[in-house]
């Protein structure tokens, strides 16, 4: 989805792979509908580029983001590793067509900033911690302009 808050254009995108789906329940903390399909992937790109995208999930990178130290990745099934894999490509392939500057999101459940060079050129990431972390790990504040600001 796009929209527009003042002059700057934003996208949304949902979705992830739940890695640790083995120890949920489905239909109750687990739904085969949280991937990003196909479908969802087409209309994303059939949008305008934009300023800032939202999204749960983080693209696939072409290289390490400061993360890449604690991943827990090779804990995970094998099948559930390649879900995500798969889902973060949809969500570069959109990132590649709109070309956002900023991207937000969530599921990593950890609080960073770290500016990564994609094809297109460089865009500021931001991943947000959960909800046991500190307000401000949990939240940033954008003006209309997209510009990010700390909370405080």
């Amino acid at each position: 989805t796009q929209f527009k808050v003042d002059d700057v254009r934003w996208a949304a995108l949902g979705g992830a792979a739940s890695i640790d789906r083995q120890y949920m329940k489905p239909g109750v903390s687990w739904w085969p509908q949280e991937y990003i399909t196909d479908e969802d992937v087409e209309f994303a790109c059939s949008g305008d580029k934009v300023e800032v995208m939202i999204t749960h999930d983080t693209p696939q990178l072409p290289g390490p983001i400061i993360l890449q130290d604690r991943s827990t990745a090779r804990y995970w099934p094998e099948e559930d590793r390649e879900l995500s894999y798969h889902n973060s490509k949809r969500i570069l392939k959109v990132m590649e067509k709109i070309q956002p500057s900023k991207i937000c999101h969530g599921h990593w459940h950890m609080r960073y900033t770290e500016d990564v060079e994609l094809s297109y050129g460089t865009v500021e990431f931001t991943g947000l911690d959960c909800d046991t972390g500190s307000l401000y790990d949990n939240l940033v504040l954008v003006d209309g302009y997209g510009n990010r600001d700390r909370l405080l």
